[in-house]
C-alpha cells in the first residue's frame, strides 16, 4: 500500500514542508516538557524540521530528489547555501551562525549517537522560534511551486 501526504505526491515541496511542520511541532512539545533544556531528542527534531524546510524551498526551486538526497543529504550549511543562492534571503530571516553551529553536530548525527565531546549550540527554543518565525515564508514558496 502506498501512502501520500496529499495528492501532490511525496516529492512535492509542500509535502517536505508539511513533514517539517510535524518535526517542528514535536520539538515544541518536547521543549515545553524539558523547559528549554538542551535535550538531544528536541534538537534532533528541530534540526530535522529545519532540514525539511530548506529542502522544501529547494524543491520549490526545482532541485531534484536525487540532488536533495545525494548532494545535500543532511548538510544544513550546504542546504542553506544553495537556498540562499536561489533567493531564500529575500523571503526568510536566516540566522547563519545558528545554522553553522548546528550543522556539524546534525550532519554527523551526533544528536542520535551522542558522540563524546563538547558542542557550542544555540538554545533549542531559539531554533524552534526561528522555525516558527519563518514558517509562512517557507509555506508561501512551497505552495507557489505546486
Amino acid at each position: 500500500m502506498t501512502y501520500f501526504m496529499n495528492n501532490l505526491g511525496n516529492d512535492s515541496a509542500y509535502n517536505f514542508l508539511k513533514l517539517g511542520e510535524k518535526f517542528r511541532e514535536a520539538a515544541k512539545i518536547l521543549n515545553q516538557h524539558y523547559r528549554n533544556a538542551p535535550d538531544w531528542p528536541t534538537f534532533l527534531l528541530a534540526c530535522q524540521g529545519l532540514e525539511l524546510y530548506l529542502k522544501a524551498f529547494l524543491r520549490a526551486k526545482s532541485m531534484s530528489l536525487d540532488d536533495l538526497k545525494n548532494k545535500i543529504g543532511h548538510d544544513l550549511q550546504l542546504a542553506y547555501k544553495r537556498s540562499k543562492d536561489l533567493g531564500l534571503w529575500k523571503v526568510a530571516e536566516v540566522d547563519e551562525e545558528m545554522i553553522t553551529l548546528l550543522n556539524q553536530v546534525y550532519k554527523e548525527r551526533d544528536f542520535q549517537y551522542r558522540a563524546s565531546g563538547e558542542w557550542e549550540l544555540p538554545l533549542v527554543g531559539d531554533l524552534i522560534s526561528f522555525l516558527d518565525r519563518n514558517h509562512s515564508a517557507f509555506l508561501e514558496q512551497a505552495v507557489h511551486s505546486t
